[in-house]
């Protein structure tokens, strides 16, 4: 297994050293990949912002309901 693992490492650090493979990656990254994250992220942003809020909510709520059983036991 450290055999197969040692030849995979080798060859992506071949890979990934040649000038021309980097030219690649970074034009596949600019075309490609980051404009997909930004629409990803702009039609996520909402609710993700809800979910924290909703979050927020349900951890006050929470710490009502801990603080109010902690003061009927005293």
């Amino acid at each position: 297994m450290a055999l197969f693992r040692n030849f995979i490492v080798r060859a992506v650090r071949e890979i990934v050293s040649n000038p021309e493979n980097q030219e690649k990656a970074k034009k596949l990254y600019s075309d490609k990949v980051a404009p997909r994250a930004k629409d990803f992220w702009t039609k996520a942003a909402p609710n993700v912002k809800k979910a924290g809020q909703s979050a927020l909510k349900g951890a006050a709520k929470a710490a009502v309901e801990i603080k109010k059983r902690l003061q009927e036991k005293d």
